[in-house]
Parts: C-alpha cells; structure tokens; sequence
C-alpha cells in the first residue's frame, strides 16, 4: 500500500510540474517574460519523477507503457523551448 501512495505522490508531483511549465510557456509567448531558465528547471523536474516513477512501476508492463506515452507526449512540449 505504502509503494502505491509513492507511486500517486510522484505522479501528482509530475503534474504540478507539468503545469507550473505550461504557466510559463504561456507567460514567455504572452508577454514575452525571458523565464525559459525556470520552465527549464520544471522540466528537468519532471524527468526527475519519471525516472522515480520508471523504478516504482519497473514490475508492470502497462504502467510503464503509460508512462512511456506520458513521457513521450510531455517530451513534445519540450521542443518549444
């Protein structure tokens, strides 16, 4: 039980990264703000997680999998930077 709240915890965790990145896209394309250091930060968090989240669901395929479609779509994002 204690190893699925790590798992939900991470995850969540990712999300607030991912939406504290988009935020900042969004301020950089507005208003033009040069932050692009600190979405980077957010995005070298987030492989943070994934990589925690990678070892925490090593044992199921379909969470990794899930992941891996995760990562690869937040990955997308990243090229605009």
């Amino acid at each position: 039980m204690v190893h699925t709240y790590k798992i939900i915890g991470s995850l969540e965790s990712l999300l607030s990264y991912l939406k504290d990145a988009e935020t900042g896209v969004r301020g950089y394309f507005v208003v033009n703000d040069p932050v692009s250091g600190t979405i980077q930060q957010q995005f070298k968090r987030m492989d943070s997680v994934f990589s925690d989240v990678r070892v925490l669901t090593v044992s199921s395929t379909g969470q990794q999998k899930s992941l891996d479609t995760l990562n690869r779509l937040n990955s997308a994002k990243a090229w605009i930077l």
